[in-house]
């Protein structure tokens, strides 16, 4: 009966943690170049659906955004991205010999995630990368590595969690100007954060994660960029009648972020220290206004969640059109030149390297 209730006990908390580390994470805009939208979600513990996948390319959309998140593997594809090729891969190791096969043929680390127990990265042509950088640790090593590609003048572009380890990419591209990072506790804080931050200093937010039980934000500014509004929102209920409200407003998905179901260690004590690139001279607003996402899940007056498993999908209309683009034959010289995703591997005995990096001319200077 002792082990029993020890059991039951351990499966209890177990299911709390998992859930309390599950979030959907989404950021939007008015201003973004990605139209004709689509998305879908598996449910959790369901594997991602490589025929949705292929019937976006078909389509000419290409994939924005994907993250496993607190509806399963959240997957949006636009159009206006100004990809021209695009691959995946589900892998149980991190792929850094599919990543390096990938930067031969001038494709670039698009996205990563992980839902605890495999990888999904996606690669992409057409991102105007002139340079790529990878690093798989644990953040108490990534500080330092951070900084030093800021210096070489990388900026980060992707990161994820595992529930061990992060991985955090870095590319160099023109349009990057100034970027920054910040640790947030709670929904609370991330929202105060934020707005003193992010939009009270002019900034956008480029990528929100959530792990080791802290949202890790990245924020910046890059050449060109537009005012606007942006917003944010955690684990919005009813996730099909939220986006189609955003499409309805002219809003488009910029990023969706999410979280290892399961951790297995979080910050305890003070929260890693924020950093920041070199600071830009003032600009003017990118942003006027922004919207507080749902309260977080378990405070009084939050709307719970749909249940696990529960897929959704939809679509959003291109400009003129009342319904979803018809996807077509995929071919020769189609849009995104499709790779089947790889089987899981078996962990390897070797241990595998942490860091990786694409060859590339020395960068200039930086003034």
């Amino acid at each position: 009966m002792k082990y029993r209730l020890l059991s039951i006990f351990s499966a209890i908390f177990i299911c709390a943690l998992a859930s309390s580390q599950s979030r959907t994470i989404i950021i939007h805009d008015d201003i973004s170049p990605y139209h004709s939208q689509s998305w879908f979600s598996r449910g959790k513990g369901r594997p991602t659906d490589s025929d949705k996948i292929r019937s976006y390319w078909d389509a000419g959309k290409y994939i924005t955004s994907m993250a496993y998140t607190e509806e399963g593997w959240f997957t949006v594809a636009s159009k206006g991205a100004g990809m021209s090729r695009q691959r995946y891969k589900k892998s149980a190791l991190w792929p850094k010999d599919w990543i390096r096969e990938g930067w031969d043929l001038d494709l670039y680390i698009s996205q990563v995630s992980s839902d605890g127990d495999e990888w999904m990265v996606i690669m992409s042509k057409g991102e105007n990368y002139t340079g790529q950088s990878w690093k798989r640790d644990r953040w108490s090593a990534m500080r330092l590595w951070i900084r030093e590609k800021w210096e070489e003048g990388k900026y980060i572009t992707a990161s994820a969690y595992d529930g061990e380890k992060w991985v955090v990419v870095m590319s160099r591209h023109p349009k990057f100007l100034f970027q920054g990072y910040f640790w947030a506790r709670n929904y609370k804080d991330l929202v105060e954060k934020v707005d003193r931050e992010v939009w009270g200093r002019n900034f956008a937010l480029q990528s929100i994660e959530y792990g080791q039980g802290a949202y890790f934000v990245v924020y910046g500014l890059t050449a060109g960029q537009r005012a606007g509004t942006q917003s944010f929102d955690v684990n919005p209920a009813n996730i099909k009648s939220y986006i189609s409200g955003l499409w309805e407003r002219g809003r488009s998905i910029t990023y969706i972020g999410g979280g290892a179901p399961f951790a297995e260690e979080v910050f305890h004590g003070a929260l890693p220290a924020p950093e920041e690139s070199c600071l830009p001279p003032m600009v003017a607003p990118v942003h006027s206004s922004y919207g507080p996402g749902p309260v977080p899940p378990g405070h009084p007056g939050s709307v719970p969640p749909p249940p696990p498993g529960h897929p959704g999908h939809g679509s959003q209309p291109a400009p003129g059109h009342s319904s979803p683009t018809t996807p077509g034959a995929y071919g020769p010289g189609g849009h995104g030149a499709a790779v089947q995703p790889g089987s899981a591997r078996q962990p390897s005995a070797r241990p595998a390297p942490t860091t990786g990096s694409r060859t590339e001319p020395k960068p200039r200077r930086r003034r």
